[in-house]
């Protein structure tokens, strides 16, 4: 299998859940992938938790992919709509079902 490549044209940086809920709102029917830029904790800078960008994603009908190390600071997570016909992970449906019990899912996460 050949290596995934990166397109920095969808290399993005979100400081916190809330902005990047904001950009998928706008642009999860139209981006077929989005890489985030994730701060590891010991760097000191602000970033989203993969813990939250995971709630982000799956509010909107999407999952997490590929993880690629990119310095000793931080790394690259892509996030790709999901498929149609997948299979949800044991894991993924116990968040689905509290998301949809805090009231933060999507028409397009259901």
């Amino acid at each position: 299998m050949p290596p995934v490549k990166v397109d920095p044209g969808k290399v993005h940086e979100f400081a916190d859940p809330e902005r990047f809920r904001a950009w998928l709102a706008r642009h999860h029917a139209s981006e077929t992938e989005v890489w985030i830029k994730i701060h590891k904790v010991g760097s000191g800078l602000p970033s989203i938790t993969p813990k939250q960008a995971i709630d982000v994603v799956l509010c909107f009908g999407w999952i997490d992919a590929v993880r690629k190390s990119l310095d000793d600071k931080s790394y690259l997570q892509r996030y790709t709509p999901r498929g149609k016909k997948s299979t949800w992970s044991r894991i993924n449906v116990d968040n689905v079902a509290r998301l949809v019990e805090e009231g933060r899912m999507t028409e397009h996460g259901l």
